[in-house]
């Protein structure tokens, strides 16, 4: 993946545009391979419009600080959300909505 998102970010400069990208099959496969997709995902956040990794059964993406508002579409996604603090500590969560809130 880090070869990939390193050809967009040189393609989008050329451009001058900020992509949007959607790295399918992120999840799922071996351990290491997941984790790699994960710590690419946080070592590349901000530099595209958004980045999302997908799989057959899960959709990722980071939240940098602030507020956030997820909506999900029932046709594609289950009403389970898990969150999960990654590269800093996560000092003030609150959320509503969610079974444990």
């Amino acid at each position: 993946m880090e070869k990939c998102l390193d050809f967009l970010q040189r393609l989008q400069a050329e451009r001058n545009q900020r992509f949007s990208v959607v790295a399918l099959g992120s999840f799922g496969g071996r351990f290491d391979q997941t984790m790699a997709n994960l710590n690419a995902a946080y070592k590349w956040n901000g530099v595209f419009s958004n980045l999302v990794l997908i799989s057959t059964h899960s959709l990722g993406f980071l939240l940098s600080a602030g507020s956030h508002k997820i909506i999900i579409n029932k046709d594609f996604e289950t009403t389970t959300c898990g969150l999960l603090p990654i590269g800093t500590p996560s000092e003030s969560v609150t959320t509503k909505g969610l079974k444990w809130n």
